[in-house]
């Protein structure tokens, strides 16, 4: 045990590493550390602070509170990494227009709903220093922000990583192609296919099957895809995924990208019946578990790109 007396027994960085690694490996307990000493306490805020999942309005208030200093739990904003907000149709989000500002070493945001809580104040900054570090960006209802106009929370040119979640023809063109010569600094386009955002079907029973629309467009657009690379110089790949069955469309989706190696596709081959999909599909469970389904799929979507883009800044 490592107490505010006998923490100098072993090298400090030995001991940060061994916390570190306790952090990784049992973080529903990371709070423990908190007890131990001060220093085991600097130690885990870095990993208990860095990512912030809000399913909840009520999640959303608390988290506010404690941003504001108006709430017993600190946080220490500087250690906020990640936020995931996953019901931006809340009334709350209002309180989350400074978010920006108080997380300044926030680096990827994602939000499910028609319109971002904040716009990130990248033209009031005086000097590279300044400049908030904000350029990664999910959003996981991009029909609904194509089709309702919704704000960007960073302005295109400053984004590095964009990641559409259950896409349509609609967001194609409208965020992506249409915009193609603002995204200069993008380097990193993930498009990932899956069943609709809880947001489309609130209090149905009725199951409702991933669209194919989506990979029609994607076959459609094919030649937009790939000149994407040449229209813009910092793109390194273009993933796309898909969790259910193409349906046997894997074949000719492949063939249409075959000889452009920056296109990433990562398909789900398992021929199966449309049935046996739904059974792990959030429109398939109960209405009133419909939400947490969605969002518990989301997470996995998030966890994964989050993952991945972790490694790639390692290359």
């Amino acid at each position: 045990m490592v107490t505010e007396h006998n923490h100098t027994s072993f090298p400090e960085d030995i001991l940060r590493l061994i916390v570190e690694e306790c952090l990784l490996s049992s973080q529903p307990n990371a709070f423990r550390f908190f007890l131990v000493s001060s220093y085991t306490k600097a130690w885990a805020e870095p990993h208990i602070y860095s990512k912030v999942v809000l399913r909840t309005p009520k999640q959303i208030t608390s988290f506010i509170s404690a941003l504001n200093g108006e709430s017993p739990t600190s946080l220490p904003a500087q250690h906020v990494r990640v936020i995931w907000l996953l019901c931006a149709d809340s009334s709350e989000n209002g309180g989350l227009r400074d978010v920006p500002e108080k997380c300044p070493n926030l680096i990827h945001f994602a939000y499910d709903g028609p319109d971002a809580p904040f716009e990130v104040p990248y033209a009031e900054a005086t000097n590279a220093a300044e400049s908030p570090r904000l350029s990664r960006l999910t959003i996981c209802s991009p029909k609904q922000v194509a089709v309702q106009q919704g704000h960007m929370p960073i302005p295109f040119q400053h984004l590095t990583h964009l990641h559409f979640i259950c896409p349509s023809s609609g967001a194609y063109d409208e965020l992506v192609f249409k915009r193609v010569g603002q995204l200069t600094s993008l380097s990193y386009l993930l498009i990932e296919i899956t069943s609709p955002s809880a947001m489309y079907w609130p209090n149905s029973s009725a199951p409702i099957f991933p669209s194919h629309t989506a990979q029609i467009s994607l076959y459609n657009q094919r030649q937009s895809l790939r000149d994407l690379f040449s229209r813009i110089p910092t793109l390194r790949s273009v993933i796309v995924k898909s969790d259910f069955p193409v349906m046997g469309r894997s074949r000719m989706i492949r063939s249409v990208f075959e000889g452009e190696p920056r296109i990433i596709l990562k398909l789900r081959e398992t021929i199966e019946s449309d049935e046996a999909y739904l059974e792990g599909s959030p429109s398939y469970v109960l209405p009133e578990d419909q939400v947490t389904a969605w969002h518990d799929r989301l997470l996995c979507s998030l966890e994964e790109a989050d993952e991945m883009w972790s490694r790639e800044d390692t290359i």
